[in-house]
């Protein structure tokens, strides 16, 4: 039997980015970046430096034991991220002095606290005006944010377990995890989305005042003229949609990331508290109807230059078809014309031939009058002519019979 030579990496990719088991109390620092050249250069030297040792590599993921705990990287389309599961007592779980020495650009950095059974009051270090609390994993525990970020430049959660199961724990904190790090990354598409539909605004204006201009009768000049606007019109909106496009779909992939994890929690309402969901949907679900709202505008303002094009080209099309016939009328009218002149030329030609006909014939009959007196008579001359004409013309009319018709 032969192997399909992507079993094993389709094998693989299910098994892709799995859990870290995790006993409560313990704090995870969790980092989100962009923009980074080397990760893989930059995963080998962290680890080399810090003493720690690899239990698991591959080029998307890797596991690591460090002194100060053990540290999960992750690969992935657009972002690293740096995970540090921490155990201990909460007071002390304070992210080590390398922690904040990663390159790249920080989309979402966490602090998740985790303390066991009802002792979990781990106050929140900010603001608490605006605090999420939801029961999630069947009432396996407890999780609390005001998601914002804190003078430490982290994002503090806290969660309070209720059960004692490393390995569900550790399911739920890579949900956490996740939920934040995509709804951040699909927030990204928002500014460019903001940005984008400013410059929509005034393509739109200008692509009602070139339709408004459209004169009501076709004029070559103005067809012209109306023809280059459009040209630069959808050329604008092709710079547009590129700039966003990737952008936008990426987006679309991480919010339908996040709507997943959100129902992977399986939250359940606590009395008095807005839950997590509600709380981020909020100010996620608009951002992310205004970058459909770009999207669904994108699109309409291509079919309406699309339109405008195809009316344009109609009358262009309407107009070319006036001149062909106009072309046509003064083709046949000067066909007409010739037919009429040359019959005439062929009426004058019967009678010269005729004439010159009669002309020969008259010396001879001059030369046969000394013979036959009677061909001396004014009759005779005339009856010549009226035969040369009769004959000369039937025998025309008959060659032209004969001929074969012009084709068209």
């Amino acid at each position: 039997m032969i192997e399909h030579p992507l079993r094993r990496a389709l094998d693989a990719e299910t098994h892709a980015r799995p859990s870290v088991a995790v006993s409560a109390p313990a704090t995870v620092f969790h980092l989100a970046l962009t923009g980074v050249s080397s990760p893989e250069t930059e995963l080998d030297a962290r680890v080399s430096a810090m003493g720690g040792k690899f239990l698991h590599s591959t080029d998307r993921q890797a596991v690591c034991e460090t002194p100060s705990g053990r540290l999960k990287w992750e690969r992935h389309s657009e972002f690293i991220t740096w995970t540090l599961f921490v155990e201990g007592a909460l007071h002390e779980a304070l992210p080590p002095p390398w922690w904040s020495e990663f390159g790249g650009e920080c989309v979402a950095s966490l602090e998740v606290v985790i303390a066991p059974g009802e002792d979990a009051e781990v106050a929140l270090a900010e603001r608490r005006q605006e605090l999420a609390q939801s029961s999630v994993s069947g009432g396996f525990a407890t999780v609390q944010s005001d998601f914002r970020i804190g003078k430490s430049g982290r994002t503090l959660i806290k969660v309070a377990l209720k059960g004692d199961d490393p390995a569900r724990f550790g399911r739920l904190i890579r949900r956490l995890i996740e939920l934040e790090t995509y709804r951040s990354m699909a927030l990204l598409a928002l500014p460019v989305a903001q940005e984008a539909l400013r410059a929509l605004d005034q393509l739109e204006s200008d692509l009602r005042s070139v339709s408004g201009g459209m004169p009501a009768v076709s004029d070559n000049a103005a067809d012209a003229q109306l023809l280059t606007d459009l040209t630069t019109l959808a050329a604008r909106l092709e710079r547009v949609r590129c700039d966003v496009s990737f952008r936008l779909g990426a987006s679309d992939a991480y919010a339908a990331l996040f709507a997943q994890r959100i129902v992977e929690l399986r939250e359940e309402r606590i009395e008095g508290s807005e839950r997590i969901s509600v709380f981020l949907n909020r100010r996620f679900a608009p951002a992310m109807a205004t970058c459909a709202s770009l999207t669904r505008r994108l699109d309409a303002a291509g079919l309406r230059i699309d339109r405008i094009s195809a009316l344009l080209r109609t009358r262009v099309d309407v107009a070319v078809e006036r001149q062909n016939s106009a072309l046509l009328t003064s083709m046949n009218e000067r066909a007409a014309a010739q037919l009429r002149l040359q019959q005439a030329v062929e009426g004058l030609s019967v009678f010269a031939i005729a004439y010159y006909l009669t002309g020969l014939l008259e010396r001879p009959l001059a030369a046969l009058g000394e013979y036959w007196p009677w061909l001396d008579a004014p009759l005779i001359p005339a009856l010549i002519a009226i035969a040369a004409v009769a004959s000369i013309g039937l025998g025309v009319r008959r060659l032209k019979k004969e001929l074969p018709a012009p084709q068209p």
